[in-house]
């Protein structure tokens, strides 16, 4: 997870939970179903909360979810410079799909696709034509 996204999400979490820091966990945050103060999270993946009260509550906060303002309307976040012409696919690719951006560098570009008065950005991979001929 990116840095800055990783920050903005560990601090509203702390934030509207009310989360303690423990090492390398969130604690003690409040869950929202049951409302007692057994929410815990990895601080460095914070993707899931969860309620400790497996058998009476149970419940899980999926972060991607919660925070979908986050994890959405990436052109419009990650505005293109000279420097990262694609930085709306490159924050996609890796803050919405997880990808190691070093692996996939130069594998794809940004586009826009747009119909009916609609449009959207998207990230394109070519692939190598198919081979037509018999074997």
């Amino acid at each position: 997870m990116h840095s800055h996204l990783h920050g903005e999400i560990i601090q509203r979490l702390i934030k509207e939970f009310q989360f303690v820091e423990q090492g390398e966990y969130l604690r003690k945050g409040i869950c929202p179903y049951c409302k007692k103060r057994e929410l815990f999270t990895s601080i460095e993946k914070p993707y899931v909360l969860r309620c400790g009260r497996e058998n009476k509550c149970g419940s899980e906060v999926i972060v991607k979810a919660h925070y979908d303002d986050l994890f959405s309307h990436w052109s419009e976040r990650y505005l293109p410079t000279t420097k990262q012409p694609h930085a709306a696919a490159e924050a996609y690719l890796r803050e919405g799909r997880g990808l190691d951006m070093a692996l996939i560098a130069g594998c794809y570009t940004q586009e826009s696709y747009h119909q009916k008065g609609l449009g959207t950005g998207r990230c394109v991979f070519p692939c190598p034509a198919a081979h037509t001929g018999s074997a």
